[in-house]
C-alpha cells in the first residue's frame, strides 16, 4: 500500500542504520583501544574479574621487586659475613703462630697488635654493614619481607634476624653460649707475668674456632633464604604471567575478529544508507499516479 504521510520502509530503513551505526562504532573504538571491554556496559563480569585480575598482578609485580630488594639486602649481608669470616680466619692463623714458644714476647706483641687491629676491623664492618639506611649486622634490626600478595604470615613474609650470630661475634655478649673475642683479644696481655701468655693464644684459638663455626651457621642461613627468595622470585614471576594471560583474554580484543566485524558492518552500513535513499525516494513515485 502506497502512502505518502508514513514511510514505513524509510523508518526501518533508518533503525537498521541506527544499530549498524552502533556496532560499527563498537568495532572502532576495539580496535583503537585494543580493548573489548571498554566500560563496565560492554561485559559486566569480565570487567569485575578483570579488575581484580590486574590488582592481583599489581601485587605479584610488587612482590617480585620486595623479593628481589630483599635478596639485594641478604646478599650485602652475607658479602659482609663472608669477610669477617675471612679476618677470623687470619686471626685464627695468627693466634696459632703466637702460641708457638719459639717467639718471644716482642714478637707476640707484634701479633697482639695486628690482632687487635682486626678485631676492629670486624667491629666497624659490623656498623658499616647497611641496606637503605638499615644497619644489618649489629644487632639494631630485625627484617620482614612481604613477599607474597596476602596477610597470611606463614606464607607471605619471611623473617630475617641475622644478627644474633654475629653480635655475639664482634664481642658483645648479647647471645648465652656465644664466643666473645672482645675479651679474648684485649685479654691478650698479661701485666702480671709482663709478657703474653702462650695459654692466652690457645683460649683465643677456641673462641675463634667458635666464631668461625657461628659465622658459618649464619652465612648458611643467608644462604638458604637467598635460595628461597631465588625460587620465590620464579614462582611470583610465573604466577604474575599466567595472571596476566588470563586477563588479557578476558579483556583484549581479538583484533582480527574485530577488523572482520568492522568490514562487515561497513559493508552493511554503506547498504543500509543506500536502501534509506531509496526508501526516502518512493513517496516520490506516488506523485507519479497523479499525473
Amino acid at each position: 500500500m502506497a502512502r505518502i504521510n508514513l514511510n514505513l520502509d524509510a523508518q526501518r530503513a533508518l533503525r537498521n542504520l541506527g544499530g549498524i551505526n552502533a556496532k560499527f562504532g563498537k568495532s572502532v573504538e576495539r580496535i583503537s583501544s585494543g580493548l573489548r571491554i571498554n566500560r563496565a556496559a560492554d561485559d559486566a563480569a569480565g570487567l569485575s574479574i578483570s579488575e581484580r585480575l590486574r590488582s592481583e598482578i599489581k601485587g605479584l609485580n610488587r612482590a617480585v621487586l620486595n623479593s628481589q630488594d630483599a635478596l639485594s639486602l641478604l646478599q650485602t649481608g652475607e658479602g659482609a659475613l663472608a669477610e669477617v669470616q675471612s679476618i677470623l680466619q687470619r686471626m685464627r692463623e695468627l693466634a696459632v703462630q703466637g702460641s708457638n714458644d719459639t717467639l718471644n714476647s716482642i714478637d707476640r706483641g707484634a701479633i697482639e697488635s695486628e690482632l687487635d687491629t682486626l678485631k676492629t676491623e670486624v667491629d666497624r664492618i659490623s656498623e658499616a654493614t647497611i641496606f637503605n639506611s638499615k644497619k644489618l649486622l649489629n644487632g639494631s634490626n630485625t627484617f620482614q619481607f612481604q613477599i607474597g600478595t596476602g596477610t597470611n604470615t606463614s606464607f607471605e613474609v619471611l623473617q630475617v634476624n641475622p644478627v644474633s650470630t654475629t653480635t655475639a661475634i664482634i664481642g658483645s655478649g648479647t647471645v648465652a653460649g656465644a664466643a666473645t673475642l672482645s675479651a679474648a683479644v684485649v685479654g691478650l696481655s698479661s701485666p702480671a707475668t709482663g709478657g703474653i701468655a702462650r695459654a692466652t693464644f690457645l683460649t683465643l684459638i677456641g673462641s675463634l674456632d667458635d666464631a668461625l663455626n657461628d659465622i658459618s651457621t649464619a652465612r648458611s642461613a643467608f644462604g638458604a633464604k637467598v635460595n628461597r627468595l631465588d625460587h620465590t622470585i620464579r614462582s611470583l614471576q610465573v604466577a604474575a604471567e599466567s595472571a596476566q594471560a588470563s586477563e588479557s583474554r578476558i579483556r583484549d580484543a581479538d583484533i582480527a575478529v574485530e577488523v572482520s566485524e568492522f568490514v562487515a558492518q561497513q559493508i552493511l552500513q554503506q547498504a543500509a544508507i543506500s536502501i534509506l535513499g531509496q526508501a526516502n525516494q518512493a513517496p516520490a513515485l506516488i506523485l507519479q499516479l497523479l499525473r
